[in-house]
């Protein structure tokens, strides 16, 4: 009889044991965590639920421990298991830190992205969430676009959601559209454009401009204002629109439009005009680095070269030399210009840097700059 009862209290030590490094990430117990892998255990162990390190610390807002147990082997394939994944764990509690980290990790490794609103179970789970966060909607709505219809929202919420959606990036090109201002492209009497925007939006670019002036200018206008960062429900127009972007290059007409509208599009085709260099007409001088960009994106965001733009000839192509500011610190601000976000890597000297209101205030686009600045520095 002791020697069972024995052996039964044995086992369950050795089960306690090896599911330690599970208690401890689910407390937040960094420092245990550190201990028990330097003790070589397992970062993918699963407990008894089959949950591991990794679920615990994103679904209870560990992002530091994610990101120790993931650096020392920790896979997220591990952690999505059954219907209710870590992604779904980090949104029922309202980790919006832990579940962006999660949903990238997917994306990295896995090359996959979760649906986590499909199926039956994943349309249900959701209406269990009274009170999601903002920050945690905004990481739903980068990776799903609308999601109002899962959760029970307020009109506050649903307001400042539907604003972000269109984000500073796509008012910004808007605002650039409806003031004509610096536009080099007149379409109609009434529409003038930007030869940035046709060479990024339109897979057959400069080619377009005779099939272009050749539309009535309400599909024309509707066109457009897809172009500089509306989405497809925002317009009216569908059918003339699916036969024009067919026309333009777009092999699937407007579903290709559909899958390149908004903030997303917008950035993925700013993306690929910055990282190729296609056609940079402007030059920012920082001591003896030369840095090309497109003049009209300049505009388009920035106030400090908006101002500059406006009050000097159209044929001057470079800016004031920025000698005495950090060139690393100008280089990040463009590259937030053309992609709405600051890499988290960036080293905290540069940020630091670009925060500082005296030297840099009139270089950022909006508030939103200082916001992602103060977010990852915080």
């Amino acid at each position: 009889m002791y020697k069972k009862r024995y052996r039964k209290k044995k086992k369950r030590e050795n089960r306690e044991n090896k599911y330690e490094i599970c208690r401890a990430a689910e407390v937040g117990d960094y420092s245990k965590v550190v201990k028990l892998l330097n003790e070589n255990h397992d970062p993918n162990q699963k407990d008894s639920f089959g949950r591991t390190p990794l679920y615990y610390a994103c679904r209870n807002g560990f992002l530091n421990i994610a990101k120790l147990v993931h650096k020392n082997g920790a896979t997220i394939d591990n952690s999505i298991d059954g219907k209710f994944t870590v992604f779904h764990a980090a949104c029922y509690h309202n980790r919006p830190d832990t579940l962006r980290y999660a949903l990238k990790l997917e994306e990295k490794e896995l090359d996959t992205k979760t649906n986590m609103f499909s199926g039956d179970f994943n349309q249900n789970a959701f209406s269990w969430m009274y009170s999601p966060t903002l920050d945690l909607l905004k990481v739903l709505v980068d990776r799903y676009g609308e999601i109002d219809s899962y959760f029970k929202l307020s009109d506050e919420q649903k307001k400042s959601l539907s604003e972000y959606r269109t984000s500073t990036l796509c008012s910004d090109f808007l605002t650039f559209y409806e003031s004509k201002e610096g536009s080099d492209i007149q379409i109609t009497n009434k529409i003038s454009v930007h030869s940035f925007i046709i060479k990024s939006r339109i897979p057959k670019g400069m080619e377009t401009i005779d099939i272009l002036k050749q539309q009535e200018e309400k599909i024309l206008d509707n066109f457009f204002q897809w172009a500089y960062g509306k989405g497809i429900k925002e317009l009216d127009s569908h059918d003339e629109l699916n036969s024009l972007a067919i026309l333009l290059g777009f092999s699937n007409g407007i579903i290709d439009l559909v899958k390149k509208q908004k903030r997303k599009g917008l950035i993925q085709d700013f993306q690929k005009m910055n990282n190729e260099n296609i056609e940079k007409d402007f030059i920012i001088l920082c001591g003896d680095d030369k840095i090309p960009v497109h003049k009209q994106m300049l505009w388009a965001r920035s106030n400090l070269f908006r101002g500059m733009f406006l009050s000097v000839s159209d044929d001057s192509n470079s800016a004031p030399d920025f000698s005495g500011r950090s060139c690393q610190a100008i280089k990040v601000f463009v590259r937030f210009l053309y992609e709405d976000e600051i890499d988290p890597k960036t080293p905290k000297k540069i940020l630091h840097e670009l925060s500082d209101a005296d030297d840099y205030y009139q270089l950022s686009i909006n508030s939103d700059f200082q916001q992602k600045l103060k977010k990852i520095l915080n």
